[in-house]
């Protein structure tokens, strides 16, 4: 026979339940953060998302596309995460859209942060060229680096210098526009700091006026978690 199961042992829980669309007003990138140094498998760049969904009344953005994400066409992808607002970091992959360099995270977009990170590799003979663009307007773009690489900007978007870290070189453009042409370029070669490693999206976010939450770890999250 079962067991019996007393009232007791029954607990309860607050769950926010939103409706879902594919695309939602109030859903912005607060701050797209890359951390770039180099390695011997060439140049090794995280990036970081900070993802806002401010809709109202509140709203789940969820769709095979729910956010879109560019990188320069030779990524090799080493590893993702994601997080959810009050959530933990899980393993969650960007999906390939067809477009080369073009993918898309099959993730909530729940009301309030969500965070992706994204570690890749690209070939590297001591310079690149970076076209950035993002998917949807976005406050602050911030490019870190070693303070033995150099940057330099380009296209219509200008990047400031924010010199609030001895250890390692901060860039900002602000409010971009998926219309507008990013562009710049790094020459050199060094290694991030190891507290800016770990800690970098930290002051990146904190330099560009965007969240600060800490590093989830690209490629060693848990299981994946896409429900609504």
């Amino acid at each position: 026979s079962f067991p019996t199961r007393r009232s007791s042992d029954l607990t309860s829980a607050d769950v926010d339940v939103y409706d879902v669309l594919a695309k939602v007003e109030g859903v912005n990138t607060e701050a797209d953060v890359m951390r770039i140094e180099t390695d011997p498998q060439g140049l090794h760049v995280i990036e970081n998302y900070f993802v806002k969904n401010d809709s109202n009344p509140p709203k789940t953005q969820f769709s095979p596309r729910a956010y879109e994400i560019y990188l320069p066409p030779d990524a090799r992808i080493d590893g993702s995460a994601a997080m959810g607002p009050g959530g933990m970091p899980v393993s969650s992959s960007p999906v390939p859209t067809g477009e080369k360099g073009y993918y898309a995270f099959v993730f909530p977009v729940r009301p309030g942060e969500t965070r992706f990170q994204i570690s890749y590799h690209l070939p590297y003979n001591g310079s690149f060229n970076f076209t950035p663009k993002v998917s949807m307007p976005t406050q602050n773009v911030a490019v870190m680096l070693p303070k033995s690489m150099k940057f330099t900007g380009g296209g219509s978007v200008s990047f400031q210098s924010i010199n609030d870290d001895v250890n390692a070189q901060t860039f900002l453009a602000r409010n971009v526009l998926p219309s507008q042409a990013m562009a710049f370029s790094i020459s050199g070669s060094g290694s991030m700091p190891h507290e800016s490693q770990g800690q970098g999206p930290n002051e990146a976010g904190a330099a560009a006026g965007g969240p600060e939450a800490g590093q989830t770890g690209a490629g060693q999250a848990g299981p994946e978690g896409n429900s609504a």
